[in-house]
């Protein structure tokens, strides 16, 4: 499977102004991580410790490989054209993606200041994360035909009996112990969580609306005039809640059910629990954990707002049920995938003595404290 954006046009060029800052901003930030690394102050030093080497001398900047870039400024494009036939006016000016070792599990938007350009900074091994998480759904869950993927109502009478493969489960764990404790899910010689082809049009399409997700909810902020106070949860649960509904829009324009729709989005922030329990128990160990960042809530927190829609006589009633049989498939089989990933997370911080990567760091220190 290959990450797709679903077919869209790209989005429009890049200025050279928002090229420049793209780089600066990535540079001072492989560079502050060369620091940490013990790897000195040259940053392409930290960029190759997480990435390897350069794949491409076409980008606009040797910390950003080409075709992610453009695979994310199309999905940009294509949600900024559902905007405008949703009969809102789109963003102007309109937003560019960028990645960054942000050490952040959430984006974060920043102003060009000479164009007033907003860049929309994700974290450098997010999108390859949620990519092996896409293709351990794959593995989780019974193969679902072109008809599943399109009708709630075949969703909604599948077989919901699957076993999946420990080696998917395993290669997956490894995946984001890998990001955990050495800061990207592509440690060299690590075994990838194998493409599963029975369900690589699932994959695909989760791995698309997965992204579109976290994009819309970065527009939401910008639209919404967040980007003018200070950062807090209410604001966090308000663009998820518009990034869904963009999303569910756009769903079945694409031959995806409604269901389909709600459970990617909800998928993306059980993929950033997964991540965000891995970081507190490299951290902590087995120490109970209480959660302390006031501005960006638990993702399972907001994985409960979304829910709420649930309860809406407006919205498809097949949808929703079969939301809440992929949702409740998938709670089942991440729950047991978890059992077994902090098991030996626990065993690496007390035995082995490892830690998380210095990426982490500013994340650990505003997220979690031990409970007394």
């Amino acid at each position: 499977m290959e990450p797709t954006a679903g077919g869209f046009a790209p989005s429009h060029k890049v200025p050279p102004e928002v090229q420049h800052f793209i780089r600066s901003e990535q540079e001072r930030g492989y560079r502050s991580l060369a620091l940490k690394l013990g790897l000195g102050a040259d940053p392409q030093k930290a960029y190759e410790r997480l990435t390897g080497p350069p794949g491409s001398t076409e980008s606009h900047s040797p910390y950003e490989d080409p075709r992610r870039f453009q695979l994310m400024n199309m999905i940009l494009g294509s949600v900024q054209r559902a905007i405008l036939s949703s009969g809102e006016p789109p963003l102007d000016p309109e937003p560019v993606f960028a990645s960054l070792p942000s050490g952040d599990v959430n984006a974060r938007v920043s102003i060009e200041p000479k164009t007033g350009i907003p860049v929309m900074f994700v974290e450098q091994g997010l999108f390859q994360y949620f990519y092996d998480f896409c293709h351990l759904i794959g593995w989780m869950v019974p193969p679902l035909t072109p008809r599943h993927l399109a009708d709630d109502q075949a969703i909604i009478g599948m077989e919901r009996r699957y076993t999946m493969p420990m080696g998917a489960s395993a290669s997956f764990i490894g995946s984001m112990g890998s990001y955990t404790f050495e800061g990207t899910p592509l440690r060299a010689g690590a075994q990838r969580v194998s493409r599963p082809d029975h369900n690589l049009q699932l994959c695909m399409i989760l791995l698309t609306l997965m992204e579109r997700f976290v994009l819309a909810h970065e527009m939401a902020h910008i639209k919404l005039g967040h980007l003018k106070d200070s950062p807090d949860a209410d604001q966090e649960y308000a663009a998820d809640a518009a990034s869904l509904g963009l999303v569910l829009y756009m769903v079945p324009g694409e031959g995806v059910s409604w269901g389909i729709g709600f459970w990617a989005c909800e998928l993306a922030l059980v993929a950033m629990n997964l991540l965000y329990r891995s970081i507190g128990i490299g951290e902590f160990g087995g120490s109970k954990l209480r959660w302390i960042d006031l501005s960006h809530p638990d993702p399972l927190k907001r994985r409960e707002r979304l829910r709420t829609i649930w309860l809406e006589d407006r919205l498809p009633q097949d949808g929703i049920e079969a939301a809440r049989v992929l949702c409740g498939m998938s709670d089942a089989l991440i729950q047991r995938l978890w059992e077994m990933a902090s098991a030996g997370l626990v065993l690496a911080h007390e035995e082995q003595n490892v830690r998380p990567s210095p990426m982490w760091r500013d994340l650990i220190d505003a997220t979690y404290a031990p409970t007394k």
